[in-house]
């Protein structure tokens, strides 16, 4: 059994503290609390593990999906704030920043409007989903093969011409 699983919290803090360093406050979707005022951010993993070759390898290499979404009363700001932080996560330096942490950023989805209605009015919503790929090292103890022992039957042996 392997001796540890995979810790996302490391990439959630890297993806906080990037939206932090471009004045955006981000939150974890569907969370309980008190909401931050707007406009804020959110994340889900909508696809926390999406395996890449061999998973019987020491080492594994998997994919993730986060989607982030703006929420705000205007249209214009949620939009505008998407593609900011889309645009922002493009650049060499926010992926050479969040690639020293651990994350590749393999591709981000065009942004798209995520309206909800709530009861007498739409809060805005706006964002992309975010491809990463990530490095899960694991050690696994497996029961060692001490000896093996083989016997070679020739045909004269067995009983056969």
């Amino acid at each position: 059994m392997p001796n540890a699983s995979f810790d996302y919290r490391p990439v959630v803090d890297a993806l906080i503290n990037v939206a932090k360093d471009l004045g955006i406050v981000m939150i974890e979707d569907d969370s309980e609390g008190d909401l931050p005022p707007y406009p804020f951010a959110t994340y889900t993993f909508t696809s926390p593990f999406i395996p890449i070759g061999n998973q019987l390898e020491i080492t594994a290499l998997f994919e993730a999906v986060i989607s982030i979404t703006f929420h705000d009363r205007s249209k214009l700001n949620v939009l505008n704030l998407s593609r900011k932080l889309a645009t922002y996560f493009k650049t060499s330096s926010a992926r050479e920043n969040l690639r020293s942490k651990g994350i590749i950023v393999v591709s981000i989805e065009a942004v798209s409007t995520r309206d909800n209605f709530i009861s007498i009015g739409y809060e805005r919503m706006a964002g992309f989903d975010m491809r990463i790929r990530l490095f899960d090292m694991f050690q696994d103890n497996p029961d060692t093969i001490e000896k093996i022992n083989f016997e070679i039957k020739t045909k004269t042996q067995t009983g056969g011409n």
